[in-house]
């Protein structure tokens, strides 16, 4: 976490957390320091870093909150990409902002992954297509020379393998295949659920009717393992055409459906950790907003421009003895004064003198949870809307906070 002031573009504080994940020598290297220093010249998207950080701290002025990907440099020089949450917040008469950082260079790996095996995938079967209608010859030659297993069969048999359909189902020869029922090396039951002669019959009049099909499906290996593979499948007419005369006289002109098969077991790998890594994030998020409202610290997230509330959690809302939504887009005047009374441990007298300054807290706190920013936030606020604040505290008994706001509909009075 970090503070930023969005003028100078310059940090007012950052935390040990911010120093790790930037590996900088420390608090001291990165105070009053510009991150533009550890920014690329431009983002993935092609924007430059400063155009584009100006818009995002535009928005976040307007919004009051704004999430975003962004890649930045560690100290050391390398890049991460990181998921970033900016809040406005207003500060001793300017607005600074605040910036939550999480590293997401694990769930930007899995994608990348994902997205390059897939582009390859696509790129090679398109490739292979195309090369399969230029010409008889040229078909011939990539049938027996593709690095990708393709098989010919009618309705009921093979009629065709080339070698690395041979190699990778691991049959020596084609005479051990041809004649076979596709059905026969393939999983009864394919991973939809489907039994695989339903599903054939379902992909073949697909290919038939639009020209080809493309699934995946789940094969069986000579020695028993199953493969997943992806499918490209395509009705072709052999007919009397020389380069298959001799399967012309054998297979009587019957309509053919020339089957590409792709190992995709990597791609599948690459599909899982990219949906693990989305349930670790999913899981992020559902534990920050159950620590959110089940903290017993009352806690709220305000909207920077209007001071409304737009997230309350379960101990303000019992504090306040008010349902959610009554609380959720009003604001503190709206709901009037409030005195927060504790029977914590207290504040010690030496520390009163710096409840309002920006992250110092209690001698006496030791391993309690904060940030030290409470007080500081809340005084600010206080004091732009015209009202006063008050600490009362006694080691061992408690403290008790007053905040009066001067009631607007009679500028005399106060509540």
């Amino acid at each position: 976490m970090s503070l930023l002031d969005p003028q100078t573009l310059r940090y007012i504080e950052v935390n040990d957390a911010a120093v790790r994940l930037f590996e900088a020598p420390d608090r001291e290297s990165m105070r009053d320091a510009s991150p533009t220093e550890r920014w690329p010249v431009r983002q993935p998207d092609g924007r430059l870093s400063i155009e584009k950080a100006r818009a995002i701290i535009k928005v976040a002025l307007e919004q009051g909150t704004h999430r975003f990907e962004w890649y930045a440099q560690r100290y050391d020089g390398t890049e991460r990409p990181l998921d970033i949450v900016i809040t406005a917040i207003p500060f001793a008469g300017r607005t600074l902002l605040s910036l939550v950082y999480r590293d997401i260079s694990d769930h930007k790996r899995a994608e990348t992954k994902f997205l390059q095996l897939n582009a390859s995938l696509e790129k090679r079967v398109a490739e292979r297509t195309a090369e399969l209608t230029r010409s008889e010859e040229k078909f011939r030659a990539l049938f027996e020379g593709t690095s990708q297993p393709v098989f010919l069969h009618d309705p009921y048999r093979i009629v065709d393998a080339n070698p690395s359909w041979l190699r990778f189902h691991g049959y020596a020869s084609r005479e051990e295949v041809i004649g076979i029922n596709p059905m026969e090396l393939a999983a009864p039951i394919q991973p939809c659920g489907e039994r695989a002669e339903a599903l054939a019959k379902k992909h073949l009049a697909h290919a038939l009717a639009y020209g080809s099909a493309r699934f995946e499906w789940m094969v069986i290996r000579r020695d028993g393992t199953e493969v997943p593979m992806e499918v490209f499948l395509a009705p072709v007419q052999v007919g009397d055409r020389q380069l298959f005369q001799n399967f012309c006289n054998e297979i009587n002109r019957e309509p053919h459906m020339l089957v590409v098969g792709m190992d995709i077991t990597q791609r599948k790998q690459a599909e899982a950790e990219l949906r693990e890594s989305e349930a670790r994030l999913r899981e992020s998020e559902e534990r920050f907003s159950k620590a959110f409202l089940a903290n017993p610290v009352q806690l709220s997230i305000m909207r920077a421009r209007d001071k409304k509330f737009i997230e309350v959690n379960d101990a303000l809302v019992q504090w306040m003895g008010l349902d959610r939504d009554k609380i959720i887009g009003r604001d503190s005047v709206e709901l009037g004064m409030w005195v927060n009374r504790d029977q914590g441990i207290g504040i010690p007298e030496a520390d009163t003198e710096w409840l309002f300054s920006p992250f110092h807290r209690g001698r006496n706190v030791h391993d309690r949870p904060g940030t030290g920013l409470g007080l500081v936030i809340v005084k600010r606020c206080v004091d732009l809307h015209g009202g006063t604040i008050q600490v009362l505290s006694k080691c061992g008994e408690g403290t008790v906070v007053s905040v009066r706001l001067p009631n607007e509909r009679d500028p005399g009075s106060s509540r």
